[in-house]
This record gives C-alpha cells, structure tokens and sequence, in this order.
C-alpha cells in the first residue's frame, strides 16, 4: 500500500468518526449537546434579540434609557403576589449585565406609590424625562403546578412584552412639553419549566423550584431585549 492510499484512508476513517460523533450527539435529543456539537464547528454564534430583529434597535449599542414594568392581573398572581415583580429584578439584572442603560426598579415603585399606586405609564414617562423606552411585560397566566398532577412541579408563564418608544417634552431642545408613547414592539411568549418531566415535590421546595423558574424565565425572556449566545441561553 503506497503512501497516498494510506492518506485516504485515514482521512476517510477521521470523517466518518466525527460523523458518528454528530450523530451521537443529536441523537440524543438534548437542545444542550446540540448547541455544543454547533460550537465546535462554528464557534459560539449569537442570536439576535427579537426587538432588535422586529424594530432594528439594538439596546446594548443605541443607549436609550429603558423603563420596564411586569404587570399581572391578580387572579394570575393568586398564590404567587410577588412572582411579577421578582421576574421585573431578574431581567432588569440581566439587561444591566449587558450595559442597557436602565431605570431602578425602586425608582418606578416610588413615583408610581406617591401617585396613589396604580399603574400610570404617563407617570413615569413625565417623571422620568431621561427614559427613552418604556417596555409592559403582561403576564397572562402563571403557575408552578403540573396542572394534571398537582404533587409535580411545572412551571408555565405565557403572556406579552410591548415596547414604547418615548417622545415629545423636551425632546431635541424643544420647548417643555407633554410627553407622549408610541408603540413600536410586540412579542407573544409561552414558557414551559422544566422542558422534560416535571419535578416531584417532594424532591425540591417551592422556594427553590420557584427561583429557578424565575431564572429560567430571565434567561429565555432576556434574548427579546438582547443577544445571547447558545452557551448563555441553554446554560
């Protein structure tokens, strides 16, 4: 056997090793292996924001100074009050991580209590004249219950995320003025928690299947306001 066949060879027999080895690795159907196998062919690609790819606005490069409300009807939030203003932490945590300029939480809490605490976005966008967006995440449903065994955990959320673009006041020198909103964002979700087989109860408490939920949806809703890398979002 001369020198050339036995380059071949070898490398027909690399090939079809990393052949089996992709196939192994998707035909585990594990979203997370898959993502792995994709990095060691093509790095670790990046994947759009949804308002970037909806409206063309890249938060993390453009600089606007961003308001964002979770909101939720209080026959969602039966059982789970605090659910809407713990997932508001956790993305605005998020968002800061990627250097979007945004507005304390605490900051909308007190203009909006100091004017009888119902939620007004005329409040906060006459009393914030520095914001430049302002985003509503409605939450439309909110469980931690498998809702046909209720001794499983499973977390769902589904709902709405809009964004407003801020104008008007004093806008560009101009004269003081009313500051009004102009919807430029829309964005349905639906969340599912775990993505295999719900947890026993009894294997976990609420408390910490509540804040891994929580996480959870931090992470999957933070690639609406920015890019995430695959090791980010299936980590």
């Amino acid at each position: 056997m001369d020198g050339t066949t036995r380059n071949r060879i070898s490398r027909r027999a690399a090939c079809q090793s990393l052949a089996a080895g992709v196939s192994l690795l998707f035909t585990g159907g594990c979203i997370n292996v898959a993502a792995i196998a994709g990095k060691m062919f093509i790095g670790d690609p990046k994947s759009n924001s949804k308002v970037k790819d909806i409206s063309g606005v890249d938060l993390e490069e453009a600089g606007h100074r961003v308001i964002l409300t979770c909101q939720a009807p209080l026959s969602v939030m039966e059982g789970y009050e605090s659910a809407a203003s713990d997932l508001e932490v956790e993305l605005l945590r998020r968002m800061r991580q990627k250097k979007i300029p945004t507005v304390d939480s605490d900051e909308v809490v007190e203009l909006l209590d100091a004017r009888g605490g119902q939620y007004n976005p005329q409040i906060l966008i006459d009393e914030i004249p520095d914001a430049d967006l302002l985003f509503e995440l409605r939450m439309e449903s909110f469980t931690l219950k498998d809702l046909n065994t209720p001794q499983m955990y499973h977390g769902q959320c589904a709902g709405r995320i809009i964004g407003f673009q801020i104008i008007g006041g004093e806008e560009h020198g101009k004269a003081p003025g009313s500051r009004m909103m102009s919807q430029f964002f829309e964005n349905d979700f639906d969340i599912d928690y775990p993505n295999g087989y719900p947890i026993p109860r009894e294997n976990m408490s609420e408390m910490i299947f509540r804040k891994k939920f929580i996480g959870f949806l931090g992470q999957r809703l933070g690639n609406i306001f920015f890019d995430v890398t695959s090791q980010e979002l299936y980590s």
